[in-house]
């Protein structure tokens, strides 16, 4: 107004009402969320979708040896997976991590890092990768708690390829598994990784030595994951069916 007296609206400034639906906005939304996941992905970025974890502690990985008479050690400086001779084999170990934060997530990639403390060619080295089916696992205090824990489905590991002393290793995807411990309703965090061969099906004297934490503290057993948070898979499979999108309408201006 002017001395109020009402005057037109400058037709430059005039506005109309049009209006979008709400399924339009969310979708655009998440088209644009996306784009950005996908765009980080392709370029190598990828915060907060990666893991790479180290045992932190001389208790975290240990040694247990099944047959022809038993044994165990957390204080080893290389833990021995495969045969140590006739008279003992079927050695095995397990490696610890904490602060693993794959809960409700999904899994895309996982596998285990050791480093050879000690060369070895002998490629009769018959083994598995398990996880403990637990929702946090604790350290292993002796042989039998060693042996006695649940575990999820194996991965085969045979044949594994000679090792070089200080060069690492890593196993196949054991995807599986810890997908595994990340569905469980309790997850808390941790996970615990057995390499063993069990039923001592590696040849007589064909092992790997790997550094324990003992050994090494830079070289001891690393765990590598990269996850989709729970919430992006989600939103990929809604996107792509077009479910979750609400319907309405929702009012708002443009300029002409």
């Amino acid at each position: 107004t002017y001395q109020g007296v009402q005057e037109g609206l400058d037709p430059q400034w005039v506005r109309e009402q049009f209006v979008v639906p709400i399924a339009d906005q969310v979708s655009d939304l998440v088209s644009l969320y996306l784009a950005g996941v996908e765009a980080r992905r392709l370029s190598g970025d990828r915060r907060g979708t990666v893991l790479d974890l180290q045992v932190g502690a001389a208790a975290d990985d240990d040694e247990a040896r099944r047959l022809n008479t038993t044994g165990w050690t957390n204080s080893t400086t290389g833990i021995r997976v495969g045969s140590n001779g006739a008279n003992f084999y079927a050695y095995g170990m397990g490696a610890r991590f904490t602060v693993v934060t794959i809960g409700g997530t999904t899994i895309d990639v996982g596998y285990i890092t050791l480093t050879a403390a000690q060369s070895s060619s002998s490629t009769s080295v018959k083994t598995v990768v398990n996880v403990e089916n637990s929702d946090a696992p604790s350290q292993t205090t002796s042989y039998d708690d060693h042996i006695g824990r649940t575990r999820t489905a194996d991965v085969a590991w045979n044949d594994v390829v000679a090792w070089t002393a200080d060069i690492e290793s890593s196993s196949p995807s054991i995807v599986s598994p810890l997908q595994t411990a990340a569905n469980r309703a309790g997850f808390g965090n941790v996970v615990l990784v057995f390499w063993e061969d069990r039923a001592g099906n590696s040849s007589v004297s064909a092992s790997r030595v790997a550094y324990s934490y003992n050994g090494s503290t830079t070289k001891a057993p690393k765990l590598h994951i990269e996850y989709t948070a729970a919430g992006v898979a989600r939103l990929k499979a809604d996107h792509a069916t077009g479910r979750g999108i609400g319907r309405g309408i929702m009012v708002g201006r443009r300029g002409r």
